[in-house]
């Protein structure tokens, strides 16, 4: 995990970080049993 932060809006907490496929799938399972998710993707960093 490379940032967690509580947040407003649409989300109550996001997550940034860097996973291989295998590694998200066992990260999204074990955080299933919370509540619902969303993955966004990063497509350009602009700064």
């Amino acid at each position: 995990m490379i940032e967690s932060n509580k947040t407003t809006g649409d989300t109550c907490y996001m997550i940034k970080s860097n996973f291989d496929n295998k590694e998200l799938d066992t990260f999204l399972q074990k955080l299933l049993p919370f509540g619902r998710y969303k993955i966004d993707q990063v497509l350009k960093t602009i700064l």
